[in-house]
């Protein structure tokens, strides 16, 4: 490029002769006339002194005519004008003279440009660095970024709170549903409970009230015709000639449900008259003792009838799917255990499947599925509580739970119990004339093992056993409920169809007959689950039953023994 520090004269000088002298700095050192000594760069930054002359760095050839001087001048203010005086002078040139040069408007600019960038640079640096020295500054930042983070938390916070409520609303939406629907279905299964309750206690009511009329009314024909009697034998003068009192034989042992026959009422004496024709055709009846509360041909004939109804059950087993329904009747009761829960869920179970099959095979497919339930509660009963008296008490809760929703239940449950066990009638199976021993012990109920019957210890305990579970189901009066509401079980008062009453029988047809060797045992195994039953609805008489049992019966049983 054209170097700034020639003069213009100098320019003139070589311009007239025309000649164009290129630099190189390996070649010929060509100079022009006041410029001798001066090598030409591409910048003035490459400008140095050496030895009384100016050297060059870079190593390119230039044309010095041919270079615009604008860009290099532009480059070299205002911070090479030293170097531009010290290289004018060292090759004797006068210092050019900048208000001459054509470039110095722009130089100005670039120099007030400059200027102006390094005073602003300079502001802005200074006001930040005043900035970052404030403390104010500084904590009202702070706070600014402070107030920034928790407005974007409570705005956050705000977001999943509403989320939350949302989920809130809509898990209670569905437990409202779910506890409208388990109420609904609690009415429901509460009125199908009560009307069964009310269906059974009006059906015990009505048989109570029709046994009463019954003895009401035996015991008024027997009045009349005891007074009939006595006024025939009056009237027929039979009265100077009395007949021999009969022998008086213990009372028997009744409940004390059932009121006692009338004495007959003594007639005042009346003028004697003549008899009628129709007085004289009428003979007297002879005397007879008042019969038994229940003879030993009842017992038997009772007994009979019950092992006839259980055989006529098994006989007629169901196959196929209804088959499979009753063994799965079976198998329920047999899963039965002694928490309260299990106990209602089994019950749940059996009613479902108990109305399952009477939906699918009508009244006798029901009566199938009691006969298998009780049949299992007789098995449960010789195998479980004969070891385990215990677990008496939660298969009669069980079976009192199924029989308060399906009362044909307590039919087959009775009939079962007599025909797997004499005694529950009660009834002791007398020896036929000419049986063998091995026929009356299979009619009492002795089973079969391998090498004959089984030993009589066994056959006591087991029938114990039969006995205990028995009069566990007369003494319960509660069912178990499951109230999914609170998420608990409570007993509901349930009206036993048999209960006080027929325990009280059982002991009065116990008592009535003569005692035999297993007789302790039955009593113990009965009085064990049902005497605190009996002495609550029957005091005074359930005290004199035991001094009695306790006294004169036992008596009998120990000479038995001798």
């Amino acid at each position: 490029f054209f170097f700034s520090a020639f003069s213009r004269e100098s320019h003139s000088a070589c311009a007239s002769r025309s000649q164009v002298h290129r630099f190189h700095p390996r070649g010929a050192r060509d100079t022009c006339d006041g410029a001798r000594n001066m090598r030409v760069s591409l910048s003035a930054n490459d400008l140095c002194v050496s030895e009384g002359f100016v050297t060059i760095a870079k190593e390119e050839p230039i044309d010095v005519m041919g270079a615009s001087p604008l860009s290099d001048v532009i480059e070299i203010l205002p911070a090479r004008l030293t170097s531009l005086s010290l290289a004018a002078g060292l090759v004797g040139i006068a210092p050019p003279r900048l208000h001459d040069t054509p470039v110095e408007p722009l130089e100005r600019e670039v120099a007030a440009a400059r200027r102006r960038e390094l005073r602003a640079a300079g502001e802005a640096a200074a006001s930040q660095a005043a900035a970052d020295a404030d403390p104010g500054a500084l904590r009202r930042r702070l706070q600014e970024e402070v107030a920034a983070a928790g407005a974007r938390a409570e705005a956050a916070a705000a977001d999943a709170v509403e989320q939350l409520a949302a989920e809130l609303a809509a898990v209670k939406v569905l437990r409202e549903r779910e506890t409208e629907q388990r109420r609904a279905a609690e009415s429901k299964a509460a009125a199908e409970m009560r009307a069964a309750a009310q269906a059974a206690e009006a059906a015990q009511a009505k048989a109570k009230a029709k046994a009463e009329a019954d003895e009401a009314a035996a015991a008024e024909a027997e009045r009349k015709e005891a007074e009939e009697k006595a006024a025939t034998e009056k009237k027929e003068g039979g009265a100077d000639i009395a007949p021999p009192p009969p022998v008086p034989s213990p009372p028997p042992v009744v409940a004390p449900s059932t009121p006692a026959p009338a004495p007959p009422q003594q007639q005042p004496p009346t003028p004697q008259q003549p008899p009628t024709q129709q007085q004289q055709q009428q003979q007297p009846a002879p005397p007879q003792a008042p019969p038994p509360q229940t003879s030993v041909a009842q017992l038997a004939a009772e007994w009979e009838q019950s092992c006839a109804f259980v055989r006529e059950y098994e006989a007629a087993k169901p196959r196929g799917e209804l088959g499979a329904a009753c063994r799965h009747v079976a198998l329920l009761v047999g899963q039965t255990s002694r928490v309260r829960y299990v106990v209602w869920e089994k019950a749940e179970a059996v009613v479902g499947a108990l109305n399952a099959l009477q939906a699918r095979g009508g009244e006798a497919a029901l009566a199938a599925g009691c006969s298998a339930f009780a049949a299992k509660l007789l098995a449960q009963g010789s195998a479980v509580v004969e070891k385990a008296p215990a677990m008496a008490y939660p298969l009669a809760m069980l079976a009192t739970s199924v029989g308060a929703r399906c009362p044909a239940l307590t039919q087959h449950l009775r009939a079962h119990f007599c025909a797997a066990c004499c005694y529950v009638t009660p009834h002791y199976v007398r020896r036929p004339a000419g049986a063998t021993d091995d026929a009356w012990r299979e009619a009492m109920g002795y089973q079969r093992r391998a090498r004959g019957f089984e030993p009589k210890e066994q056959y006591y305990n087991r029938m114990a056993g039969y006995l205990t579970l028995w009069a566990a189901l007369l003494q319960a009066e509660a069912v178990p409920i499951y109230d999914e509401r609170t998420e608990q079980m409570r007993m509901e008062p349930h009206a036993n169809p048999a209960g006080a009453a027929e325990a009280w029988r059982w002991l009065a047809r116990l008592a009535n007959q003569k005692a035999q060797r297993i007789t302790p045992t039955l009593l113990l195994a009965f009085l064990k689950p049902s005497a605190h039953m009996l002495a609550r609805r029957y005091p005074r008489q359930t005290e004199k039953l035991l001094r009695f049992l306790a006294t004169d019966y036992l008596l009998s049983v120990e000479s038995l023994l001798a």
